[in-house]
């Protein structure tokens, strides 16, 4: 149980070292913090297969890495989505009819790509 609680909390430490690479200007600071990361990446991969094994703790890892990544993402945008000013725009439809040329082409093609993946 704490081999899992190191590895999550060093994933989610490698996680955030990407990120503050990202916003960094300093080249120096960027390769550091990247290289840390990876090897933090790497040690949380080895507690995980210590922890659980080859297969469920790769599986672990994966996830871990992707749900920390993607709550970092949501973090982020909640702070920049404070900062924007919205802008109403008025509502213009997009979308038309397709002519009869371009549905036929589409038809066609659709059709092709049927009868060749039954092949």
């Amino acid at each position: 149980m704490l081999l899992s609680i190191a590895a999550f909390l060093g994933s989610a430490l490698a996680i955030g070292l990407f990120y503050r690479a990202w916003q960094s200007t300093q080249i120096a600071f960027k390769r550091i913090a990247k290289l840390s990361a990876l090897l933090l990446m790497l040690a949380s991969l080895s507690l995980w297969i210590t922890e659980y094994g080859p297969e469920l703790g790769t599986c672990y890892a994966v996830v871990a890495f992707s749900l920390q990544a993607w709550s970092w993402i949501y973090l982020a945008r909640q702070r920049i989505s404070k900062d924007v000013k919205r802008v109403d725009l008025p509502f213009a439809s997009g979308l038309t009819t397709p002519s009869t040329a371009i549905a036929f082409n589409a038809l066609v093609k659709l059709l092709g790509s049927v009868f060749l993946s039954a092949i």
